[in-house]
């Protein structure tokens, strides 16, 4: 009896090994067969490539244009590849609004996640330098703005980079200056993306894109007045870890407005404090 289990168990063995050496056997075979089949890719398109860069007229018998009209742009695929791998990353992150934004989730082991929670708060203040109806003026103004963390674009042990929606508002009092001194009032409400470095380190580095509604109002006179257009803030700056779930915010922003049919480059910068809740 004890002979008979033995000699199965030793067939099953066998029949084990057999199995792993055709599944070992068809992988490599397929691993093969790609290796070859992107080989003889890359050696076609490098006689392709050759062919194109040998057919280019020398001396510049036939134009540039019909030259160009007649064959192929590589560079057309490479942008295609390049914007689809980028819209793909996009399509691929797993989103994290009701994921781990703390290390009390469940997250993979070895994987960074700051002691914070999803969602902040955050008021300061800022100058702001405006050129806009012929006039140069600066206001002192200040900002609330909120955000929440939607996912990690990528993550690894010693950090992650991630993308957060941001809701800014920033109003600012100052005066013209020259003759007539006007009172001058700016508002600006927006919202747009948020892509901050997040890691072990105490400084956060981040860059934000805002499109909104910017709004000015001088003292009423004949030519100025109240004023809105569309306008946009683009700029970043740096978060300083003070305490878990404190940060101490710097930034800077250029301001963009259309106004009288052309555009206006303004400019702010600040400082101020931010709370994660």
């Amino acid at each position: 009896m004890a002979s008979s289990l033995a000699d199965t168990g030793c067939r099953r063995a066998d029949d084990s090994r057999k199995t792993s050496s055709v599944v070992y056997q068809l992988v490599a075979d397929r691993v093969n067969l790609l290796a070859a089949r992107q080989k003889k890719a890359l050696v076609l398109s490098a006689s392709n490539q050759s062919a194109v860069c040998s057919s280019r007229p020398p001396d510049g018998s036939e134009p540039w244009e019909a030259w160009r009209a007649g064959r192929p742009f590589e560079m057309r695929k490479i942008l295609l590849y390049c914007t689809s791998a980028l819209c793909l990353s996009f399509v691929a992150v797993k989103p994290s609004i009701a994921g781990p934004c703390s290390p009390d989730n469940n997250e993979a082991p070895g994987i960074y996640v700051p002691d914070r929670s999803c969602a902040e708060i955050g008021v300061g203040y800022q100058y702001q330098g405006y050129d806009v109806f012929g006039r140069t003026f600066h206001d002192d103004g200040y900002n609330v703005n909120i955000g929440v963390h939607l996912f990690d674009w990528l993550t690894g042990a010693e950090g992650r980079l991630t993308v957060s929606a941001e809701g800014t508002t920033a109003f600012g009092f100052g005066h013209t200056g020259g003759s007539p001194n006007l009172d001058a009032k700016s508002l600006f409400i927006g919202g747009g993306p948020h892509v901050a470095i997040q890691s072990h380190s105490r400084l956060e580095p981040w860059i934000h894109i805002i499109p909104g509604w910017q709004h000015f109002r001088f003292t009423q006179g004949p030519v100025l007045g109240s004023n809105s257009t569309f306008g946009f803030m683009a700029g970043g700056g740096l978060d300083i870890r003070v305490n878990r779930g404190v940060y101490w915010r710097v930034q800077g922003d250029y301001i963009g407005t259309t106004l009288q049919s052309s555009e206006q480059s303004n400019f702010s910068v600040g400082t101020g404090l931010i709370l994660y809740f």
